[in-house]
């Protein structure tokens, strides 16, 4: 690793992910990567995420990774995000679920692009969904044209390319801003929008980001469409105008509707 390679910052935002967050820390560990630290964000956990953390830290030393810990009360996934972006002393950010992983050369792979190309902001990189420990399908950005994937974002009303197979260059979050806090669901969207109007992005075809998939039940499935509702009419509303403002406004009316009421009336995902 030369002696000059950039730090990178691993985020981790947890809550309650005690049982998952092995996996998460485990793929930190193995990767080819060694300029690395890591930041834990705990959003004011009620169970055993300092226990696993702890386990963990001894590892994490003979690896040459520093490793901080820093608490709030509980917010929300944007807050603790925040959190970890204003404490990461890296050149380079990058996040990491607690309940995900990352593929073992997905730091250098990344890192060492963004560091061929100073003048990229924000890289992304294909998601790998796996579900029972089974890889079943990657998925590539559509486009790395940034009016093409800010449509894809206003119409589908999500990140075009999963916000965790995104790496930032720190200056990324002065372009762009930080993610906003008055969103408990759906900033991610609301992020990439501002990520697309202001950074200079990129892409690299390998596998960055490790998507773990899961069933959630009907009942959780229709509170969490009933969060979004409201959100996804107010980025609407914040990042459009004229007649596009009116039809995203009235195709997410429509399109919400739609998912609200398949999600009462049937029993599968």
């Amino acid at each position: 690793m030369p002696q000059d390679s950039p730090l990178v910052s691993v985020i981790i935002p947890v809550y309650n992910t005690a049982r998952f967050l092995p996996e998460a820390l485990d793929s930190v560990l193995r990767q080819t990567y060694s300029h690395l630290e890591l930041i834990v964000v705990d959003d004011g956990s009620t169970d055993d995420v300092h226990g696993v953390i702890e386990s963990y830290k001894g590892d994490m030393r003979r690896r040459g990774i520093p490793v901080t810990v820093l608490h709030q009360s509980h917010k929300n996934r944007a807050a603790a995000a925040n959190y970890g972006i204003r404490a990461a002393a890296g050149e380079l950010v990058a996040f990491l679920d607690a309940d995900d992983a990352l593929p073992q050369q997905s730091i250098s792979m990344r890192a060492w692009h963004m560091d061929d190309n100073p003048h990229v902001d924000v890289l992304f990189s294909d998601l790998a969904y796996v579900r029972d420990n089974q890889r079943y399908s990657t998925h590539s950005p559509p486009s790395i044209n940034p009016t093409k994937l800010r449509q894809m974002c206003l119409h589908a009303m999500k990140a075009p390319v999963h916000i965790n197979t995104y790496m930032f260059r720190i200056r990324a979050f002065s372009k762009a801003g930080l993610f906003d806090e008055s969103y408990d669901r759906a900033e991610d969207a609301e992020f990439a929008l501002r990520v697309l109007d202001h950074c200079s992005i990129d892409y690299i075809p390998i596998e960055g980001y490790q998507y773990q998939t899961a069933h959630h039940p009907v009942r959780e499935r229709i509170r969490r469409r009933l969060q979004t509702y409201p959100l996804h009419l107010r980025i609407v509303q914040t990042h459009t105008h004229g007649m596009e403002r009116y039809w995203l406004s009235m195709k997410r009316v429509c399109i919400d509707t739609l998912k609200l009421g398949y999600e009462v009336f049937s029993g599968t995902k």
